[in-house]
């Protein structure tokens, strides 16, 4: 209690709502009288503006429209080059898929696992007891924030 004397006294303020429990506990009720509410000094009233990604023209349009012209004449004409080889060798061609080559590399994966792995599938399953499981993010997601707006549903 003396803390809180020597407090109001040197603010020269008296507090409300001061209750004392009996076990030398005392409750504090902050009343809105003793509320000072002001705006952050960071940022002003309009919001955190200085914390934006700037806009910055590329230099060079996007997505404008592309006219379609069709398949080009050399594609066709390459489509056909095929069928023309054949009927002029009078030979058909076999396509035939090579055999796979062994890799070069042996991975042992039905002896016991190093070490350094069986204390980290241990660390992993402790974290998830827990945690939760543990879900990763889909393969294509980048985790780089490219606009102030971030919205991982949408295409770029």
């Amino acid at each position: 209690m003396k803390n809180l004397d020597d407090a109001e006294k040197t603010l020269n303020h008296k507090l409300e709502g001061v209750k004392e429990d009996g076990a030398g506990s005392f409750t504090l009720l902050q009343t809105d009288s003793d509320l000072h509410l002001q705006s952050d000094p960071v940022c002003s009233s309009a919001g955190c503006t200085q914390y934006k990604h700037k806009k910055k023209d590329l230099g060079y349009k996007i997505n404008y429209p592309v006219p379609n012209f069709g398949r080009d004449h050399d594609i066709n004409h390459n489509f056909g080059s095929l069928d023309w080889a054949e009927n002029s060798l009078n030979h058909k061609w076999v396509w035939k898929t090579p055999e796979k080559e062994a890799d070069p590399v042996t991975y042992y994966d039905n002896g016991p696992l190093q070490d350094d792995m069986v204390t980290s599938l241990k660390n992993l399953k402790e974290q998830e007891g827990i945690h939760g499981a543990w879900e990763l993010p889909p393969k294509d997601y980048v985790g780089i924030q490219l606009s102030e707006n971030l919205n991982m549903n949408e295409d770029a």
